[in-house]
């Protein structure tokens, strides 16, 4: 696998008593990409107190060349926002995208993201995802976003795009972000937000130049 420093895309992954989670979903999904060599994966546990997860963490560690762990250990911060911040700030590649334990990619997305985003130098990938509860259904975020090009095919973006998109509610998972994005203006994700995906999705598309949109989930 790669060394670190020339990985595509870091996938953020905080983590906390849901190691069963991670293996069977996330970390499964992340290995069907084909770019998962080229993915630098982090796993940022916020205190885990369960005796499993932190077992899990070591072993995918162990396992995996491209797999990075990091472990507050005080028993949590009660917001995934902590482990988050930690990730940018471990993270190496162009991009980051982030990504829950119980959340699984599908379809190549990261890698279609990718993509999109590097062809249009764009500072932010929006996709489509499926949410699976007691209901199944798409949230076409990506494919919204699309429609909205004008007759040279330029997307919106900052306060148009958030307005133009009714201030819908985004989950991150669906979202490549360029990294440099987020270190230049010092953007972090606020520890105990509520609605803190949305909240951190809107302050990125504040600040992004450019946007990519890919009608995949």
């Amino acid at each position: 696998l790669r060394r670190k420093g020339s990985f595509m895309v870091s996938v953020i992954m905080p983590i906390y008593n849901n190691g069963w989670h991670l293996y069977g979903k996330a970390f499964a999904g992340l290995l069907r990409s084909s770019m998962f060599s080229a993915m630098e994966i982090i796993l940022v546990d916020d205190g885990s107190t369960d005796g499993f997860t932190p077992k899990m963490l070591r072993h995918l560690e162990a396992s995996y060349s491209n797999v990075r762990v990091h472990e507050f250990g005080d028993g949590g911060s009660g917001s995934a926002s902590r482990p988050r911040n930690k990730g940018v700030e471990m993270a190496t590649a162009p991009y980051v995208v982030y990504l829950d334990p119980d959340d699984e990619p599908v379809s190549d997305g990261y890698a279609k993201l990718f993509a999109a985003a590097a062809d249009a130098g764009a500072d932010v990938a929006v996709g489509d995802f499926t949410i699976a509860s007691d209901t199944v259904y798409k949230v076409a975020l990506g494919s919204r976003i699309a429609k909205l090009a004008d007759k040279r095919g330029n997307l919106p973006t900052g306060e148009e795009l958030i307005v133009r998109l009714g201030f819908s509610a985004i989950r991150l998972h669906a979202l490549l972000i360029r990294r440099e994005l987020l270190v230049r203006n010092g953007l972090k994700q606020v520890v105990g937000a509520f609605g803190e995906d949305t909240l951190f999705a809107y302050m990125v598309f504040g600040m992004a130049k450019k946007v990519a949109a890919v009608p995949v989930s």
